[in-house]
C-alpha cells in the first residue's frame, strides 16, 4: 500500500502556513476520504514531526480490519517552521512576528473554516498544548457544521503547566528571556550561519537511535533558527501563565462523549495527579493511561505504538 504525502504552504487567514497532508488511498472515480485525522502539534509546533505518525496510522487504517480510504493533516503553529526567502515578500507576517497561544488557537479554527470538509468525519488530535488548542475550538467547530466525531488529547498539557517538573524546572529560564526579547534575539542571531551538515551532526548526537524516524531529524533542524526558538520561548512562556487551574469550559457536557484523554505515566509536563482527578470528573471512558512507556514527545521514538493506540481508541467509533 502506498502513502501519498504532500507538504506546502497556505495562506490561514492571509498568514502563511505549512502542512503536510498524506492518505492512503489513490482516489478514482471522485473517491474521497471517509475519515480524515487533523492534528494540531505540541510546542515547538513543527508540522513534520508527525509524518511518520501520520504514515502508521494511515496503514493500520488500511488494513484488513478496517479497510477505510483515510487522510491525515498536520498543521504547524504561525512562525513555528520559517517561511521560504521566495514566499517573504507574499507574507502578511513579518520574520520575527511572535503569537500568543491565543494567536495559535485562532489560527486553527480558521484553517478548519478555510479548508476542511465539514461533511466527512473529523478525528481531532492534540498532542500537548496541541490538546488545549484541540478542545478550546472544538464547540466553535461543532457549532459551524463540522463533523467532529472524537477529539483526542494526547499527553494533553491542559492545565497546572507552571507546576509540572518541567514547569518548574524551566519556567524561569523562560519568562526571563521572553521578558528580554532584544536581548535574546542578539544571543540567537548567529544560528543562521550554522551549516545543515552541523545542524544534522549536532542533532544525531541526541538522537542516536537508529530508529528515529527522519522527519523527526529533519524537523528539528527546522527549529535551528532565532525566529522559530523565540516563537517556541514565547508560546511556552505564555503557556504557563494561562494553562493554570481546571478549565471546565474546555469540556461541555454537550460534547464530553467526543473527548478522549491519553495522559503519560512519566509525563514531565503533567503533574502526576491529574489523570486520575481528570478521570474522576469525565469517569473513566474518557480518560486512559499510557502502559507502553512512552515518551511526552512520542513522535521521536514511540510513533508507531501510539498510532496504534489512536486507532484502537477510536475502534469502536470506526465499526458502528
Amino acid at each position: 500500500m502506498k502513502i501519498e504525502k504532500f507538504t506546502t504552504w497556505i495562506k490561514v487567514s492571509r498568514k502563511y502556513t505549512r502542512i503536510t497532508w498524506q492518505r492512503n488511498f489513490t482516489p478514482k472515480q471522485n473517491q474521497e476520504a471517509e475519515i480524515i485525522f487533523v492534528m494540531i502539534p505540541g510546542n515547538p509546533g513543527n508540522d513534520k514531526f508527525y509524518d511518520h505518525f501520520g504514515e502508521r496510522i494511515l496503514e493500520v487504517m488500511a488494513d484488513n480490519q478496517f479497510h477505510i480510504p483515510t487522510e491525515f493533516y498536520s498543521i504547524s503553529h504561525l512562525n513555528h517552521v520559517e517561511l521560504p526567502n521566495h514566499l517573504r515578500d507574499e507574507s502578511d507576517i513579518k520574520h520575527d512576528d511572535l503569537f500568543l497561544l491565543n494567536d495559535q488557537i485562532t489560527h486553527k479554527f480558521n484553517y478548519f473554516m478555510e479548508y476542511m470538509p465539514k461533511k466527512t468525519p473529523i478525528i481531532l488530535m492534540g498532542h500537548s498544548i496541541g490538546s488545549y488548542m484541540a478542545l478550546k475550538i472544538l464547540p466553535q467547530l461543532i457549532e459551524n457544521g463540522f463533523n467532529v466525531v472524537k477529539v483526542l488529547g494526547l499527553f494533553p498539557t491542559i492545565e497546572q503547566m507552571a507546576l509540572s517538573p518541567n514547569g518548574v524546572r524551566v519556567g524561569g529560564a523562560l519568562a526571563f528571556f521572553d521578558n528580554h526579547a532584544t536581548l535574546t534575539k542578539i544571543l540567537l542571531s548567529w544560528l543562521w550561519l550554522l551549516p545543515d551538515f552541523f545542524k544534522r551532526f549536532i542533532i544525531r548526537l541526541k538522537f542516536r537511535d537508529p530508529l528515529v524516524p527522519e522527519c523527526v531529524v529533519q524537523s528539528a533542524m527546522e527549529i535551528v533558527s532565532s525566529s522559530v526558538v523565540r516563537n517556541i520561548m514565547h508560546l511556552a512562556n505564555n503557556e504557563l501563565q494561562i494553562v493554570k487551574l481546571h478549565d471546565d469550559s474546555l469540556f461541555l457536557n454537550e460534547h464530553r462523549d467526543r473527548i478522549l484523554l491519553y495522559y503519560g505515566t512519566t509525563d514531565q509536563w503533567v503533574p502526576a495527579q491529574l489523570a486520575e482527578e481528570q478521570a474522576a470528573r469525565l469517569g473513566r471512558s474518557c480518560v486512559f493511561l499510557d502502559n507502553d512507556g512512552c515518551e511526552h514527545a512520542f513522535v521521536i521514538r514511540d510513533g508507531e505504538v501510539m498510532a496504534r493506540t489512536v486507532v484502537s481508541l477510536i475502534e469502536q467509533f470506526l465499526k458502528t
